[in-house]
């Protein structure tokens, strides 16, 4: 079984699918996929397609159809729960003449706990289809639900316990002036005119907004209002414009406004005015951001990520540099700025979640500002010790 991606007709989204080693599709797993799945993020879909696959795997090596088997003791019989927790554990693995590891790499915690999370709504969709073409009063109706209860709880107990929080943090303020002294610098980074301007309006874009890779490279000209009293971007899901690109930016977000910087209103005019001085390119949907060679293609997922592998190459003190890094950035950068000018803990709330993107009372911010929320927590105790020295302890 094998992943394909293939265009949704007349939806600027493309859909994972899975086809077998003829490459034709594989209709009792893709039926899932477009009911259950579709409305995710792609890379989400994919990631999660990729699992039903590891699933699906460890069925076909035991000679076990899953929606038969959902449709009568689930999984019940000796060892064959152990065998597919297990099988959750173990890396996805491509067993070239049927050689296998003495010892397979295992899986994260949470990305085992995806895959149990998944499986439970894998086999209660098989278990659903049963339930719709059985009789309500069949005695094989209610024995299998006793079989499925048993199982959906044993998979609910195999979920591991705490929390995996991120360790990425933002840019420190050295490396933030490193990076935006290189792009200032013509010839630092070794890009034409164009390119220059296009790749420093997108880290500063990033940097300033704190918006994901998806929404920039999803953001259209007439989403940039700039010859505003106040300048902003709008962030909206495309579905004006038809998107060729093989990776669909998309939004994780909701829909927002976000205010720029004056500095920022300025280079996203100047960058307008190079990008309409060439024909292909006014040929082009109203994408801001165009590759720097012809036919100026809307910017690719695969050409956004060469610019950061460029910076990190040339600039020492920057191991790290992602949009995720920048929007780490960002959100320490304002927590600092809104911790010294004594902002309420409910405005801060209010203001993050706007910026940011998440529901009103979300607390995903928190997970943003690492590296200010150390120094303050610094900052407290130092005065705490400070304080007790002072009393001669």
């Amino acid at each position: 079984m094998k992943i394909r991606q293939v265009k949704v007709i007349n939806e600027n989204e493309r859909l994972a699918i899975v086809v077998d080693n003829d490459g034709l599709p594989i209709d009792r797993i893709n039926f899932f996929i477009m009911e259950e799945l579709r409305g995710f993020a792609d890379s989400t879909v994919t990631l999660r397609v990729g699992m039903i696959i590891h699933i699906e795997t460890w069925a076909k090596d035991r000679n076990i159809f899953l929606e038969q088997e959902m449709a009568g003791t689930c999984l019940s019989q000796d060892g064959l729960f152990t065998s597919l927790i297990a099988h959750l554990h173990k890396k996805s693995q491509n067993k070239p003449n049927n050689v296998v590891p003495i010892k397979p790499e295992q899986v994260s915690t949470d990305y085992f706990n995806q895959r149990v999370e998944l499986c439970e709504v894998y086999f209660e969709y098989l278990n659903n289809k049963y339930l719709s073409r059985s009789r309500l009063d069949s005695l094989e109706l209610k024995n299998n639900k006793i079989f499925f209860d048993k199982l959906i709880k044993k998979l609910k107990k195999r979920i591991i316990g705490g929390k995996h929080n991120s360790n990425v943090k933002g840019l420190t303020t050295l490396q933030q002036a490193s990076l935006f002294r290189g792009l200032k610098e013509t010839g630092f980074f070794k890009w034409t005119e164009r390119t220059q301007l296009r790749n420093r309006l997108i880290i500063l874009m990033l940097y300033e907004t704190g918006i994901r890779r998806g929404e920039l490279l999803s953001l259209t000209i007439k989403n940039c209002h700039t010859k505003v009293e106040k300048p902003y971007i709008s962030i909206r899901q495309n579905i004006a414009h038809s998107d060729s690109r093989q990776n669909i930016p998309q939004l994780k977000t909701e829909e927002r406004i976000i205010p720029i910087s004056l500095r920022l209103s300025q280079l996203i005019d100047d960058f307008k005015v190079f990008r309409s001085q060439n024909k292909e390119a006014k040929k082009q949907p109203p994408f801001l951001f165009l590759t720097s060679q012809e036919p100026y293609r809307p910017l690719s997922y695969s050409s956004f990520n060469d610019i950061f592998l460029t910076i990190k190459a040339t600039i020492p003190k920057i191991i790290k540099l992602s949009p995720h890094v920048l929007r780490h950035t960002r959100f320490e950068n304002l927590d600092r700025y809104m911790v010294a000018k004594n902002y309420s803990a409910e405005l801060k709330t209010k203001i993050k979640n706007n910026l940011g993107g998440w529901s009103r009372n979300s607390k995903t911010s928190e997970n943003y500002e690492k590296s200010a929320t150390e120094e303050q927590v610094y900052s407290v105790i130092k005065g705490l010790h400070d304080d007790i020295d002072g009393e001669n302890y």
